[in-house]
C-alpha cells in the first residue's frame, strides 16, 4: 500500500470552490410596497420565492456534495446500479415531499415585506439544508457494521480518522467530503475557516477531504465519504416550488405558502462510506 505522501502525491488537485455573494442567494424582491395583495400576486411571489431557495440550497447544501444529484426527467424511475460490471441487480429509490411552510404575519408585511421575505425565505433555505443532510447521516448510520472504526481506549482522533481513510483508498478511491459536528470540529481539529467557506457548510481541509460542520452531524461520529458517483445518488423528481393557500390567507390573517421538493436519497456502493465513532 502507499504511504500517506506518496498516495497524495500520486493524485491530481481537487477544483477550488466557486462561491457566490450572499447577495445573489436571497435578492431583493422587486415589489411595490404601495400595490395591493391578489392571489395572483402571492402566486407571482411564491414563483419568485421558488427561485431563491433553489438557488440558495444547490449552492449551499452538504447533502448535494456527498451524494450524485439527478435530475428526473417526467414519468422516470430512479433506479441505480453499482459500478462493478458483475453486479447486474439495480437499487430503485422511492422519492417522497420534503415542505415547509412560510408564513409572514399582515403586521410584517405592512411594515417591510421585502425584509420579511427575505428572512422567511433564509430560514426555509437552512430548513430545507438541515432535513436532507439528516436524511444522508441516516443511510450512513444504518450501513453494515464493517463500515464502522469504534476509536479504542488510548488510541487517537487522529489515527482514527488515518484509518478511515485507508478503509476507503484500499479500494482505489479519493476520500472527498468528512462531515463532523461543530463541537468536534472546534475539539480536535486547528485549522481556521473562511466566511466565505462558512457560508457553505465548509470549515476547512484534511489531505483530499473537504471538512463540513453541521449542528445535525452527531458529536461522536466523524463521516468521510468518497466522490459523489461512487457512493450513490439523490433523484429530483420535483424541485422546489412554493404553492400558496388563500383559504388560509384569509382565516388567520397572515400570508402563506408552502415550500417543498420531491427527492430521494441512496447509498449504492457502502465500501466508499466509513463511519468513525469516537
Amino acid at each position: 500500500m502507499l504511504s500517506r505522501r506518496e498516495f497524495l502525491a500520486s493524485q491530481v488537485a481537487l477544483p477550488a470552490f466557486s462561491l457566490m455573494p450572499a447577495t445573489d442567494l436571497l435578492g431583493s424582491f422587486a415589489i411595490d410596497d404601495k400595490s395591493l395583495i391578489d392571489i395572483k400576486s402571492l402566486i407571482d411571489i411564491g414563483t419568485k420565492m421558488a427561485e431563491r431557495i433553489r438557488r440558495a440550497v444547490e449552492f449551499r447544501s452538504i447533502a448535494r456534495r456527498i451524494l450524485m444529484v439527478d435530475h428526473l426527467p417526467l414519468e422516470s424511475i430512479p433506479r441505480y446500479t453499482a459500478n462493478s460490471k458483475s453486479d447486474e441487480k439495480y437499487t430503485f429509490v422511492p422519492t417522497f415531499d420534503i415542505s415547509e411552510d412560510i408564513k409572514i404575519s399582515r403586521a410584517a408585511w405592512t411594515f417591510n415585506r421585502r425584509l420579511s421575505i427575505n428572512k422567511e425565505v433564509a430560514r426555509v433555505v437552512s430548513r430545507f439544508i438541515e432535513i436532507e443532510l439528516s436524511h444522508v447521516i441516516g443511510l450512513f448510520d444504518n450501513l453494515t457494521p464493517s463500515r464502522f472504526l469504534r476509536r479504542r481506549r488510548g488510541s487517537s482522533v487522529p489515527k482514527c480518522i488515518n484509518n478511515g481513510f485507508c478503509e476507503i483508498e484500499q479500494h482505489n478511491a479519493v476520500v472527498v467530503n468528512m462531515l463532523v459536528n461543530n463541537d468536534t470540529f472546534d475539539s480536535y481539529f486547528d485549522l481556521q475557516a473562511s466566511n466565505a467557506n462558512i457560508s457553505k457548510g465548509r470549515v476547512g481541509s484534511l489531505w483530499t477531504a473537504d471538512i463540513f460542520a453541521h449542528p445535525v452531524v452527531p458529536k461522536n461520529r466523524i463521516y468521510l465519504s468518497s466522490n459523489p458517483e461512487n457512493i450513490g445518488a439523490m433523484p429530483i423528481r420535483q424541485d422546489f416550488a412554493v404553492l400558496t393557500n388563500a383559504l388560509k390567507n384569509e382565516k388567520y390573517f397572515n400570508f402563506n405558502w408552502v415550500a417543498f421538493e420531491e427527492v430521494g436519497f441512496a447509498v449504492i456502493q457502502p465500501q466508499y462510506v466509513s463511519v468513525i465513532e469516537i
